[in-house]
């Protein structure tokens, strides 16, 4: 899908702000299918026929109208950090790749110095040249 190039922060965040509630919802799904295929593993049980006394534990067990219920809170955790990333993408900060100002002020007076070197050379290569004999 993305001719196997990697999108650099801007562009995933110009995605996610221009598709806030396709993503939203995309997220959700994700995260209930990775529940529901194990992905999201918190333990292993195993069968093997052995009869046990069990308790049922509340806190593994999730009836219907909870599941509603964290269903809703995660759309809500969802949309949440989505606000949160938007904010983090609004605030002002300095580009990490940049020249810091001092270096950059260096490289701006190199620069100028190199341009005043070059002329005086000509100047000079100029008055020789004229100097010269024939």
């Amino acid at each position: 899908m993305a001719a196997n190039l990697h999108p650099d922060h801007d562009t995933i965040a110009t995605f996610r702000r221009a598709n806030r509630t396709a993503f939203e919802a995309a997220f959700l799904q994700v995260l209930l299918l990775a529940r529901e295929s194990g992905l999201l593993w918190l333990g292993m049980v195993a069968i093997d026929g052995t009869k046990l006394d069990a308790n049922a534990s509340k806190i593994r067990s999730v009836r219907y109208d909870r599941a509603k219920e964290l269903r809703a809170k995660l759309a809500a955790d969802i949309a949440a950090l989505t606000t949160r990333a938007e904010a983090a993408d609004a605030e002002a900060q300095p580009d990490p790749q940049a020249l810091p100002a001092e270096i950059a002020r260096h490289e701006a007076l190199k620069a100028k110095l190199d341009v005043a070197c070059a002329r005086l050379e000509e100047q000079a290569r100029a008055e020789a040249e004229a100097a010269r004999p024939e």
